[in-house]
């Protein structure tokens, strides 16, 4: 039995919009104030693992230490976030000149953890996602045996609604996860899917696939296309289904700025 996870990313609406930054760490992340000599004071208060925290953008370096403005207070009282392995910055990607209008799309960084999933240049929605538990891909390398995720640009190859997944050939015998759900393929054994037996999302955990929670997983298949038709388990990108969201992934925490 695994404790189920309550965990989910939130949707990018109205005053909800881009930058945030996610909590990853373990311990909860102090709250800094700015006083009028320009210094940064550690209040008692901090936030929550998991959670995430609204910026305004802007940002300046104390102690040699990059401090994110956030949009919690005002005036005096206007809390400050220091930038650490502990969180993640989301920014918004304005530069990709390979998206289409309205096209369903997401953008997954490796090492920051984050996900966002766009509608042309709209971010929609982000969330927390574990990768490949040694990171970034090595030149040469297997993923599957280095237990790395790919970089790149990648189409749904295929979405189950629910599946038993494997690494073993053949019926599986070794290793196996029965009844995942939410799968989404995109270089297959390369699978988006939902991690039922850990809730350490933001942090490097997988053999190779994106893990994520299973609100999380089920808000993105919904999101992604192609959809599975009513009454079926599979669907692949077809003519008659339709074409496939694609997904890219980079290798850096934030994402403002690349091409």
């Amino acid at each position: 039995a695994y404790r189920r996870s309550t965990f989910k990313g939130t949707e990018l609406t109205g005053k909800n919009r881009l930058p945030l930054a996610w909590i990853r760490g373990n311990g909860g992340v102090a709250k800094y104030l700015l006083g009028e000599d320009g210094t940064l004071t550690k209040t008692k208060s901090s936030w929550a693992r998991l959670s995430h925290v609204l910026l305004t953008g802007s940002h300046k370096q104390f102690n040699k230490q990059r401090y994110w403005q956030t949009r919690e207070g005002s005036g005096e009282q206007q809390k400050w976030i220091g930038e650490s392995a502990a969180i993640s910055v989301v920014e918004q990607v304005n530069s990709l000149k390979w998206i289409k209008r309205n096209e369903r799309w997401i953008w997954a960084s490796i090492m920051g953890g984050t996900m966002v999933a766009y509608d042309g240049k709209r971010p929609l929605w982000t969330t927390l996602w574990s990768g490949g538990k040694h990171g970034l891909p090595i030149p040469g390398g297997n993923a599957r045996t280095l237990h790395t995720t790919e970089m790149g640009v990648f189409p749904i190859q295929w979405k189950d609604k629910v599946a038993t997944m494997s690494p073993d050939k053949g019926a599986p015998s070794v290793f196996w996860f029965p009844d995942v759900p939410h799968i989404q393929y995109v270089k297959a054994p390369l699978a988006i899917h939902v991690s039922y037996w850990h809730d350490q999302f933001g942090k490097l955990m997988s053999a190779e696939c994106l893990n994520l929670s299973g609100l999380d997983g089920k808000w993105l298949f919904d999101f992604t296309l192609p959809k599975v038709p009513s009454g079926w388990n599979s669907v692949r990108p077809h003519k008659l289904t339709g074409k496939a969201s694609r997904i890219r992934s980079p290798r850096v925490s934030h994402s403002l700025g690349l091409q």
